[in-house]
């Protein structure tokens, strides 16, 4: 998940404030103390003015101040140097902070399920004897996706990140995957200029060296070595940084890992990728292998480009479907109205009066119908003193006779209504 991503900030970020006191310490003798692997990075800060004191705003849930701990306990009983740390001026737990012996990445402080917004690390330092404190790093995890889409920040993609993919022959291993099967895979989508993976050697593996290969997008594989734990170490070391990939064209990549060992010789371990963001707009840079890249939008250029793209194709769907439902409107209402028209200019048929109303009873009685007897007695009659006279129902506007006969109208069987 994109939450289980954490932020990593290097002692040499701008983001930390330091007070007089602080600079860059020499970090070769650190490296060789300890099993937590070498510094972060390289670099590390260090102080041993009492009272010195260093600020860090961020927006998170979660904090962890990393550093090298090397403190004395003095005969007094007390110990030197001695810290304290606050979030928004609230005291955070200090896991372990009288450690006896040396080590690199200690957790010095740290705050899990802090109230999401933003908040003030502060950091105090007290000595009395003179020894340095030592800030190697700070961890905090954002509280949205926006938090770690930072240009430049530095972003840890934990072994669980749905970015990360394992193929077949991978086995949990504490918090990080191995494999000791030839040819197993693991691929990482990120978008950066950096790549680094991050894991730790279990004592309880073999040793044997051996070499794995990362291909970055259509480059060329990059071997790797992976020497195992040296001869006379006799625990596990952590913190390991198995290859790191720089100098990447700030654009979307594809890494792919495969292992070249087997169950004789030292595993391949997965615990994290560290990628440094590229979301800034950058210009021309090298490809992984070195090939001039053009200028690439950002993440967020791209983000905001498919977002506009998406727009405009749904806004063109809608568009399209109101100019189909128009059209077959159209041809419909067109159809209707030829149809009318055709029905008018055809010839009616009567109406069917068998169906339609019919006389009352007493206008039944009054006019009986017409027999042709009837008739004929009525033309039998006197010609000369009467005209003839034809007695005619009308049921429609047929033909009517002439003015030689005397027509008897009798109303038709239909009403106005």
């Amino acid at each position: 998940m994109v939450l289980s991503r954490r932020i990593v900030v290097d002692d040499v970020s701008p983001r930390i404030q330091y007070d007089a006191g602080w600079a860059v310490a020499d970090a070769s003798a650190l490296n060789a103390v300890g099993n937590y692997g070498a510094v972060y990075r390289g670099t590390t800060h260090s102080t041993t003015l009492d009272g010195a004191q260093l600020r860090f705003a961020f927006a998170g849930t979660f904090v962890d101040v990393v550093g090298s701990i090397g403190v004395v306990k003095l005969a007094d009983g007390t110990y030197d140097p001695t810290w304290e740390c606050t979030v928004d001026g609230i005291a955070i737990p200090q896991p372990n902070p009288t450690f006896p012996f040396p080590e690199n990445h200690w957790s010095l402080c740290g705050q899990d399920n802090i109230p999401p917004g933003q908040h003030t690390l502060q950091i105090m330092v007290h000595t009395t004897q003179g020894r340095a404190f030592y800030l190697d790093n700070i961890v905090y995890r954002p509280v949205d996706e926006e938090g770690w889409n930072v240009d430049g920040a530095i972003v840890e993609y934990p072994n669980t990140d749905a970015d990360v993919t394992f193929g077949a022959g991978w086995e949990q291993w504490g918090a990080q995957n191995i494999t000791r099967t030839s040819g197993a895979q693991v691929a990482l989508d990120f978008h950066g200029t950096e790549v680094m993976l991050i894991g730790f050697i279990p004592i309880e593996l073999p040793p044997n060296s051996t070499t794995a290969t990362y291909t970055i997008d259509d480059a060329s594989p990059v071997t790797v070595n992976l020497p195992g734990i040296a001869p006379g170490l006799t625990v596990t070391q952590y913190n390991a940084v198995i290859f790191s990939a720089a100098n990447l064209a700030p654009k979307p990549h594809h890494l792919v890992v495969t292992y070249h060992g087997d169950q004789s010789h030292t595993p391949l371990p997965v615990g994290s990728f560290h990628v440094v963001n590229a979301i800034g707009t950058s210009t021309v840079s090298s490809g992984p292998s070195g090939t001039p890249t053009q200028e690439i939008p950002s993440r967020h250029v791209a983000t905001q480009n498919v977002a506009l793209i998406v727009g405009i194709v749904i806004g063109c769907l809608v568009l399209a479907a109101a100019i189909i439902i128009s059209t077959l409107y159209s041809i419909k209402h067109r159809r209707k109205r030829l149809r009318a028209d055709a029905e008018a200019r055809e010839p009616q048929p009567f109406a069917d009066h068998r169906r339609g109303p019919q006389l009352s009873r007493s206008q039944r009685k009054q006019i009986a119908p017409m027999t042709a007897g009837t008739i004929s007695e009525k033309l039998a009659g006197n010609s000369t003193t009467s005209p003839r006279r034809v007695v005619q129902h009308h049921e429609d506007s047929g033909l009517r006779y002439g003015p030689a006969l005397e027509v008897v109208d009798i109303p038709p069987t239909y009403t106005q209504d």
